[in-house]
């Protein structure tokens, strides 16, 4: 039987993310062993997060200030969160 992971509401999550001029760092792993970061424009990365549940992200991501994940029709998308944001 698979473990459910926890559900951050879409509230707290706006509340942890951090935003940079309009936009937001992201990274994802597509291929094993690669990171592929990226900045995503605030409304798109809201319009997803209102979409698909977001989720506390492992310790590593969570180190690395990129606190909640959420898994798109690509995989997951970790999103970064402001320092005081780490869960």
């Amino acid at each position: 039987m698979a473990e459910e992971l926890e559900v951050i509401p879409y509230e707290k999550a706006i509340e942890m993310i951090q935003i940079h001029d309009g936009s937001v760092h992201t990274f994802r792993s597509s291929v094993p062993g690669m990171l592929f970061g990226a900045d995503w424009p605030e409304a798109r990365l809201l319009a997803a997060m209102k979409k698909f549940p977001i989720h506390p992200s492992g310790p590593v991501a969570s180190k690395s200030n990129h606190a909640i994940v959420l898994f798109d029709d690509r995989g997951p998308l970790f999103i970064e969160t402001k320092e005081e944001g780490r869960i």
